[in-house]
């Protein structure tokens, strides 16, 4: 059996073709998928009860190695009622002054990502309001309470009445990438990578 890790909609579209990849190459090996939240953005890796994993870097990846599977752009989750709910896109400038829901992580690097944290002025504070899980995080959009600053998918993966996606701009995109343990000597883990990676190559050649 074959540990992997994932966060949110692992690898998307790509998840079941990497699966098949990998069985052609290693018949009789399993892989479990292990579903982590957002308070481990390494999807099981750092307390070593994953072998591989679908990630969305960036976090505290000391001693991990990562391949890109992947980039999308950013979007501000809205109140539909929000000032801005309207528009064709939105600057994150235009939304620093508003409170922000953040998920429970001790990861600083991943809390900074998704809060807006590289682009907010030092002198300008952070209205951070925590919360437990997606389905909370939501609420509190919906209620009026936050925003979120989130990757495109959640527009198709997580649709919330009450809640408007608005294309962002003015922050770095989001990236899905397979990562694993630098030190890995498992072939079986390779044999997943050297899969991931055929899975990559065919889509590029075909577009």
């Amino acid at each position: 059996m074959l540990p992997v890790g994932f966060y949110g909609v692992a690898a998307g579209d790509l998840t079941a073709e990497i699966i098949d990849r990998f069985r052609e190459r290693s018949r009789g090996v399993e892989v479990e998928l292990k579903r982590h939240g957002w308070e481990d953005p390494s999807a099981g890796l750092h307390g070593r009860t994953t072998s591989l994993a679908f990630v969305r870097p960036p976090f505290r990846s000391h001693g991990l190695r990562l391949l890109v599977l992947g980039t999308e752009p950013r979007v501000a989750g809205l109140p539909s009622r929000h000032r801005l709910a309207g528009r064709d896109s939105v600057d994150v400038t235009e939304l620093l002054g508003d409170p922000v829901a953040v998920r429970r992580t001790a990861d600083p690097v991943w809390a900074e990502f998704w809060s807006g944290g590289s682009v907010r002025p030092a002198a300008l504070k952070p209205r951070l309001v925590e919360v437990g899980d997606v389905d909370e995080e939501l609420q509190a959009v919906a209620a009026g309470r936050a925003i979120t600053l989130t990757a495109a998918v959640a527009e198709t993966y997580f649709p919330r009445a009450g809640v408007t996606y608005v294309p962002l701009t003015g922050l770095p995109p989001s990236h899905l990438a397979l990562a694993w343990h630098a030190d890995e000597t498992d072939p079986v883990c390779h044999a997943f990578v050297a899969a991931t990676r055929d899975v990559l190559a065919g889509r590029q050649a075909a577009r």
